[in-house]
């Protein structure tokens, strides 16, 4: 198989007048439109930043979430455990949950929220108390309900 065959299947977006000019073309045609295919689909794959932005640390994303996020104390929260009408969501990973965890608390992980959620909790009024270990995970996990569409999410400060 010589170059011109090995990467003719690789070129993207390829009719038309492009693959006639591909069929008459040399090595260096075949590799323009081959790197210009690879530069578009990474575009649409991956769109472009409309603004430019430094990256964030884990303690910057969790203060930026805390802004829209509600949060009640550690005694609020056993308050409403005691009333009922609140799910408690644990938002640790489950072999923490297992070492001990609020009575009656569901667990889904931080890490896979947006995928379980609506599996677990279908209901977007239902009233949530999200907690984790320290209340940054919690934190997260509560502005990503929020996100979703449900209208009653509160994180523990602190933690439990």
């Amino acid at each position: 198989m010589d170059k011109k065959e090995w990467l003719l299947p690789r070129v993207i977006g390829v009719c038309g007048k492009n693959e006639k000019l591909l069929e008459e073309g040399n090595d260096e045609t075949i590799w323009c439109y081959f790197d210009c295919g690879h530069v578009l689909f990474g575009l649409a794959l991956y769109g472009c930043a409309t603004q430019s932005s430094k990256p964030m640390t884990a303690k910057e994303l969790v203060a930026q979430a805390r802004k829209t996020v509600s949060e009640v104390s550690v005694s609020t929260a056993k308050e409403a455990l005691d009333r009922g009408g609140y799910l408690f969501l644990d938002s640790r990973e489950p072999r923490e949950y297992k070492m001990g965890h609020i009575p009656g608390a569901i667990n889904i992980p931080r890490g896979l929220i947006e995928f379980k959620v609506t599996k677990k909790i279908p209901d977007k009024n239902t009233k949530i108390l999200v907690y984790c270990k320290f209340g940054g995970r919690g934190c997260l996990t509560a502005c990503t309900l929020c996100r979703m569409g449900y209208r009653h999410v509160a994180n523990i400060a602190g933690g439990w």
